[in-house]
């Protein structure tokens, strides 16, 4: 099985919705390789923390559709998300 459909399975598992699902397979389906590895290497090993995942993808995706007509407002949005990403990481680290 390739790693698009191995994610894909994976993220079919956890309580997501629909719509969540449909972006998750966009975003798969548009991914190089290594990115889908990384991707699924990170929530294979923090399967507890999909809701999380799905959380600050939904947040890029609202910040970068803000970029488009507020550039300073989407920039800021960006780094805030950029700043929760790495406080994460840390605690995950740090488990």
């Amino acid at each position: 099985m390739d790693t698009k459909q191995k994610l894909k399975n994976l993220l079919q598992k956890n309580n997501l919705s629909e719509k969540d699902l449909n972006e998750w397979s966009l975003l798969i389906d548009s991914l190089p390789e290594e990115s889908l590895e990384e991707l699924f290497e990170a929530i294979e090993a923090f399967p507890e923390e999909i809701a999380w995942i799905n959380n600050i993808f939904t947040k890029k995706s609202e910040a970068f559709s803000i970029l488009e007509s507020d550039n300073k407002k989407g920039q800021e949005l960006l780094k805030q998300i950029e700043n929760e990403e790495k406080d994460k990481l840390k605690e995950l680290l740090n488990k």
